[in-house]
């Protein structure tokens, strides 16, 4: 078996397409009366008065030009009274990455009834926020139970990179019935939780639709359509919720899927030549934007204002060269499959900077290592297993055969990878 996503094919992977540049789109929203506005707060769709949606603005936005982003969740049947509530996203997700959330809030309940107008409330949700606050296409989407109905729909009518009309670069499934097909990946990260004890719910299909969209996302993955950043969660134990185990491991997804794929300046905060390299920056050409910022910082007779706007954006794209290369050498530590499929993204972003050489050459003596070959055959080997582990109960499918296999799996992608994790909650089914 050839280890198709070793970190020796690192620079062979496909390298996604450029994030949208920031700046607001033609035609976009003006701001409402809650521009600006802090703490959480309800907002009422006027043309739809079923349709209200709540926002939590976290105290780590500023108007400084790093750019904030969404989170947006869709509560599941009968949940739309806990829409005021964003403990579960605010400690994970809004703070550490600068995200507004947004939780929607469908008084029917019932998230099969008219679930187009429900996806079209949510987008209206979305492009006033984005309106409102210096915010980018950024952001995680995550859906609980019959929530996936409106989360679903809307990701079949997603984009390939973030935009405005789907900033994510990330979905969250918690005990999410989502049954939109998901064999393309279009390079998210992607958590799917799923418990033991709610594996037959929805008509006895959550885990059928659960599992169905991990064995799509993984068997897209070794096709290079999308990245293996997919885990798939069990917890033999849990019932239908939310477990905050869940929240952060996907929280870990979006930190490495943000940093791959999506825009980080609030393009209009800087100013004069600042904005420009700001707009270069957020199509992820680090390496040029650098090299911008050298030549305009060299230039003779630099007003003091201009030299501190740009002196301002060099901090702001040190700071992002820095978490990329920290990304990294904690994935070349610790799931080499991971670290070759971002450290493709990243080497085109770097291309030309300083900085360079040191993601070379880390990706170089990965790619030499035993661990490399090993995880990535782990991987392509619990890729190809899953379909035949997941059955309609919680309980693993041919465990004579199949705990040996996902055993090797787990041993050889070692305990820190996803591989293994995943490997390993489905062993708990035996």
């Amino acid at each position: 078996m050839k280890p198709i996503l070793a970190a020796a094919v690192v620079l062979s992977c496909t390298v996604l397409a450029a994030a949208e540049p920031a700046a607001k789109p033609a035609g976009a929203l003006a701001p409402s009366a809650n521009a600006g506005k802090r703490g959480t707060y309800q907002v009422d769709l006027a043309d739809n008065p079923q349709n209200k949606y709540w926002v939590l603005v976290p105290d780590s936005y500023q108007e400084d030009g790093r750019a904030a982003g969404i989170h947006l969740f869709f509560h599941g049947q009968g949940g739309h009274t806990g829409a005021q509530n964003f403990n579960q996203w605010k400690a994970r997700f809004c703070e550490p990455y600068r995200l507004i959330g947004i939780n929607m809030q469908y008084l029917d309940g019932d998230n099969q009834k008219d679930t187009a107008g429900k996806v079209a409330a949510a987008r209206q949700a979305l492009a006033q926020v984005l309106a409102d606050y210096q915010a980018v296409p950024r952001g995680a989407v995550a859906s609980f139970s019959g929530g996936g109905g409106p989360h679903g729909l809307w990701w079949a009518q997603a984009t390939p990179q973030p935009t405005p009309a789907w900033p994510f670069t990330h979905c969250s499934l918690y005990g999410s019935n989502f049954w939109a097909s998901t064999a393309d990946g279009r390079g998210l990260s992607w958590f799917i939780g799923l418990g033991g004890k709610e594996w037959t719910l929805a008509g006895a299909k959550l885990g059928e639709s659960q599992c169905a969209r991990a064995v799509e996302l993984l068997a897209g993955a070794l096709k290079r359509k999308g990245g293996p950043d997919v885990r798939l969660r069990i917890d033999k134990d849990k019932g239908h919720s939310i477990a905050e185990q869940d929240v952060g491991e996907a929280a870990e997804q979006f930190r490495r899927s943000d940093l791959a794929l999506a825009p980080f300046l609030f393009e209009p905060a800087w100013k004069g030549k600042a904005r420009a390299i700001a707009a270069a920056a957020n199509r992820l050409a680090l390496g040029q934007a650098a090299g911008e910022l050298d030549k305009a910082l060299a230039a003779k007779d630099l007003a003091e204002d201009a030299k501190a706007e740009l002196e301002r954006l060099r901090g702001a794209l040190d700071e992002r060269v820095e978490a990329v290369l920290a990304l990294m050498k904690e994935l070349a530590e610790s799931d080499t499959v991971l670290a070759g499929h971002y450290g493709a993204l990243f080497t085109a972003q770097l291309k030309s900077h300083a900085r360079a050489k040191e993601l070379a050459a880390l990706l170089a003596a990965m790619a030499k290592s035993p661990a490399a070959r090993d995880q990535g055959r782990a991987f392509e080997g619990f890729a190809k297993l899953l379909p035949a582990c997941v059955g309609p109960e919680a309980r693993l499918q041919k465990p004579e055969g199949n705990a040996a296999q996902l055993e090797q799996a787990a041993k050889l992608a070692g305990e820190r990878s996803l591989t293994a994790r995943n490997a390993q909650d489905l062993l708990s089914l035996r």
